[in-house]
């Protein structure tokens, strides 16, 4: 279970990130990123209600965590990183982090 909850974490960063740096999405902008994480749970669970249930789970958690101080100057940092470079590399983000 762990790498299923690793993968939707990694999905709903972005946009709980996006939320913060940007505003309040209008364009439904985690559909994809929900999508792939629906994907990969319903790959090894067959439980719907209990994918769903995970789903909101963990966005809810992110949701909390994105709130705090030190997660949201990391956002920053790398939202900034973002709009000068264009894209980075996974190093190049922990090296941010």
């Amino acid at each position: 279970m762990r790498g299923a909850v690793d993968v939707w974490c990694g999905c709903a960063w972005p946009p709980a990130a996006e939320e913060i740096y940007c505003g309040p999405s209008k364009h439904n902008g985690d559909y994809g990123d929900t999508v792939m994480a629906r994907s990969y749970l319903a790959a090894r669970y067959n439980d719907e209600a209990w994918i769903e249930a995970e789903l909101i789970r963990h966005r809810n958690a992110i949701a909390r965590l994105v709130q705090r101080p030190w997660v949201r100057r990391r956002i920053k940092r790398v939202a900034a990183a973002l709009l000068e470079h264009g894209r980075l590399t996974s190093d190049e983000i922990n090296a941010l982090l």
